[in-house]
């Protein structure tokens, strides 16, 4: 990824690795690794769902445990391994204070990432 899109984005984005599961409406859960997170969506390694899919992200925040999300499939195509989503603007809001809390102590800080 080039500097000018990273320039672009509205949320710093951190590295992590992290417990995941998505849901689509009606299907079954499927699991995953977080492995780049920000205030606004997250990379999930090893779950494949396609472009567009409405699905509820649950993310593991170390103590502040699973928080659940409401998110678009912004990238990921069956074969990747990999999927990005964007998180709704409507998210529960107790997900989303926790994924700022839980981002806000890692950006700027010598805290060691999970």
């Amino acid at each position: 990824m080039d500097s000018s899109s990273e320039d672009r984005r509205e949320h710093p984005r951190l590295n992590v690795d992290l417990p995941a599961r998505i849901r689509r409406d009606g299907e079954k859960l499927v699991t995953g690794r977080a492995v780049d997170l920000s205030e606004g969506g997250i990379r999930i390694a090893g779950a494949e769902l396609p472009t567009d899919s409405q699905v509820t992200v649950e993310i593991e925040l170390e103590e502040l445990g699973w928080q659940r999300l409401t998110a678009e499939v912004v990238r990921g195509e069956p074969g990747e391994g990999e999927m990005a989503a964007r998180f709704a603007a409507a998210a529960a809001s107790g997900g989303r204070q926790a994924l700022k809390d839980f981002i806000d102590r890692y950006i700027g800080s010598s805290a060691r990432l999970p």
